[in-house]
């Protein structure tokens, strides 16, 4: 019950944000196409929008996953956000994925590869150069798309999650990673019940199963030399924000190149988490900029 309390209140956050805050002015694209379903069966939970940029060159990709502690967020909380990436040329895919609760580990990471393949396999239409894909996501979001880059040389993973379709890890060009988190036994740490509500909400209750699926899921575990080029971004301020300084060490310890920015708390008080979506502060703009450049090198 109490893990559908904290969804409940984490949806109300969003609907009044995303209504009034999270997706005002935004950039200007060519089109936004809403309500794509990537999956055969029909389901409205299984979603994704597309941004794509003006002009009629063929358009890198940026696939974007949304955050909310796996329990709660939507694509439509991130419109502005995506239309930003579209808005310097990169055609921008959004996807919605099933939450916990109702729908716990492997749910989430399976929509996410089925995303991504129908991504692959549709890109062009949109003017998409699927040999250029970058991945972005924040939060819990940050996770997943982490997750699943750990998994693409990992056939044990991909066969306990039940993952069949993957692209080639050489086609993710880069990634971008905002407040996410990386190791799920360092969170557990942290010993705060809403942390535990909804982890567990995601791995399930049962203690051996939960062990067994927080290493699993836990990418910092699975670094290895091909993990993509990334910008990670969080702010001191963010009790998260010691997950993004390990998981730079990790990927530096096998040559990975990284860009890691950290938001100080003297400079950015307001870099708390989810600060992405509030487009006006400082360190959102911040942030977005940087992550721009980052993608620019690449």
């Amino acid at each position: 019950m109490k893990d559908y309390l904290i969804k409940c209140q984490y949806d109300l956050i969003n609907l009044i944000g995303k209504k009034f805050i999270f997706n005002n002015n935004p950039p200007r694209v060519s089109k936004y196409i809403k309500n794509i379903q990537y999956v055969e069966e029909k389901d409205n939970s299984r979603l994704l929008d597309v941004a794509i940029p003006e002009g009629n060159c063929i358009f890198p990709i940026i696939i974007y996953v949304h955050g909310g502690g796996w329990i709660s967020g939507s694509k439509s909380s991130y419109t502005r956000i995506c239309k930003s990436f579209a808005h310097e040329g990169y055609l921008t895919f959004n996807i919605n994925y099933r939450l916990a609760p109702k729908y716990s580990y492997p749910t989430q990471i399976q929509d996410i590869a089925r995303a991504i393949d129908w991504v692959d396999k549709n890109a062009e239409i949109y003017g998409g150069d699927k040999t250029k894909i970058f991945l972005a996501g924040d939060s819990s979001g940050a996770h997943l798309i982490s997750h699943y880059i750990t998994m693409l040389e990992n056939e044990e993973i991909k066969k306990t999650s039940n993952i069949k379709n993957v692209i080639p890890i050489e086609r993710i060009k880069g990634v971008l990673l905002f407040y996410g988190v990386y190791d799920i036994g360092k969170l557990d740490e942290l010993n705060l019940k809403i942390v535990k509500i909804q982890n567990e909400s995601f791995l399930g209750k049962n203690p051996e199963l939960y062990k067994k699926r927080a290493m699993l899921t836990s990418p910092i575990l699975y670094i290895n030399k091909k993990f993509p080029p990334a910008f990670i971004c969080t702010g001191e301020v963010d009790i998260l924000y010691p997950q993004s300084i390990q998981l730079s060490k990790a990927l530096s310890r096998y040559k990975v190149s990284n860009k890691l920015l950290i938001l100080s708390k003297q400079e950015y008080p307001d870099a708390k988490h989810s600060f992405l979506n509030f487009y006006k502060r400082k360190c959102s703009i911040i942030a977005m900029d940087e992550a721009f450049k980052f993608l620019k090198l690449l």
